[in-house]
């Protein structure tokens, strides 16, 4: 399995049913229907309002598989070549993106046909897009020559690439949609760099030094302050974006993977990988980082209810065989762990959606043995417990909703 993904769907998406469609297998957690509804039946004069959507990229199996949120029913597996590896929906929800990374393709689905566009090239290894605020522009990252290519969403035309540190891989974006944050590791394991790129000119500026091997990025809700994980460093690195200047790293140990930022901007939480499965607090107006939660042996992916009550903490506990892939809830007000959601032995979390009513959570799993499918669990936030799971693909590696908040969490 690869890095991790985490999403947030758009105020527009809707309440969901936990339930799956017909002959679809019960999960190994308690099984229960959250209530929900489909999304209002609409037209506009250019085309039927697709319902609302879970769209999954399968690396290894070379498809994007849809799942309808209202019915839970698995559609038609869409083909998408190269690895389909990461997935950005426009605002609208009209089209979802997907970085294909061993072809450097950037692949269009039009949501209300369910059908592929022609791919778009966009360097050699695309392993990340993010999408600007008003859906105008998808930024696409490429690692082997160091560039980000914009895209324009109405032709689908690239632009010039832009040339960023070498090692490119994570990409956030301001919610005013001005600048873009790229993160990059030249050498493994050296010092990482995090180059801010100028949306309206299309611009890189001068790279930031940070810790090594950033692995994540998350900005608060204001704009104000990046936050840079550099997980062989056991640090992060706050960054003015009025400046660009970098604080001073806040240590949090381990090898952190990933981190949220609550929607009210007064808190980060950072997941510190192996060794601590633990996760750690930081606040961010003074900086000064709180008591680690425990949260299994392998805490490597974070996702914030959006009210800010609750943190989604995926992790492993056991070891060869005995691997298990566990997700925790933890209440962010006293830190109190609740009780683990079981994915099942050899398999662990690669992503986590979250409705933007925080009623459901889907989590993305995949096998540890190769050629295995992975499959999707919708959770009950409210009560913990979990829908019949959804299979896909062969190693999926992300999962988004239509429609989606830009740049709120995401990460490969």
């Amino acid at each position: 399995m690869q890095r991790r993904i985490i999403r947030t769907a758009g105020a527009a998406a809707v309440a969901v049913l936990a339930t799956g469609g017909a002959g679809v297998p019960a999960a190994s957690a308690a099984s229960a229907g959250v209530a929900g509804r489909p999304a209002a039946a609409g037209t506009t004069r250019a085309r039927l309002s697709p319902p609302a959507t879970a769209y999954v990229a399968n690396a290894k199996s070379d498809t994007v598989t849809p799942i309808n949120l209202a019915t839970g029913a698995r559609g038609a597996a869409i083909p998408v070549h190269g690895g389909p590896a990461q997935i950005a929906i426009t605002p609208d929800g009209r089209t979802a993106y997907v970085a294909s990374e061993s072809q450097g393709l950037v692949t269009p689905i039009d949501t209300a046909t369910g059908t592929a566009g022609p791919a778009i090239k966009a360097g050699t290894d695309s392993e990340f897009v993010a999408i600007t605020p008003d859906g105008r522009t998808v930024l696409a990252a490429s690692a082997g020559p160091g560039t980000v290519t914009p895209i324009d969403t109405a032709t689908s035309a690239p632009g010039t690439p832009i040339p960023v540190a070498a090692g490119a891989d994570y990409i956030a974006i301001t919610p005013d949609g001005r600048t873009a944050y790229v993160a990059s590791a030249p050498t493994f394991n050296g010092r990482g760099l995090v180059t801010p790129v100028d949306i309206a000119t299309r611009t890189a500026g001068r790279p930031v030094k940070v810790g090594a091997d950033p692995v994540d990025i998350a900005i608060t809700p204001d704009g104000r302050t990046a936050y840079v994980v550099n997980q062989f460093s056991g640090s992060v690195t706050p960054i003015d974006t009025a400046t660009n200047a970098p604080g001073t790293p806040i240590r949090v140990g381990g090898t952190p993977d990933q981190i949220a930022i609550t929607p009210d901007g007064t808190a980060a939480y950072v997941a510190n990988g192996k060794r601590t499965g633990s996760v750690t607090r930081i606040s961010t107006a003074s900086g000064t980082v709180g008591g680690p939660v425990n949260a299994g042996e392998y805490s490597d992916l974070i996702a914030i209810t959006p009210d800010g009550r609750t943190a989604y903490v995926a992790a492993f506990i056991g070891q060869g065989r005995a691997l298990t892939g566990i997700v925790t809830p933890v209440n962010l007000a006293t830190g109190a762990g609740g009780t683990p959601i079981i994915l099942g032995g050899q398999t662990g979390a690669t992503g986590i959606a979250m409705t933007p009513d925080g009623r459901t959570a889907y989590i993305l799993a995949c096998s540890v043995t190769p050629h295995l499918p992975g499959y999707v669990l919708p959770v009950d936030t409210a009560t913990g417990t979990a829908g019949r799971l959804v299979r896909v693909g062969d190693e999926p590696l992300d999962i988004a909703l239509t429609p989606r908040r830009p740049a709120v969490r995401a990460r490969r």
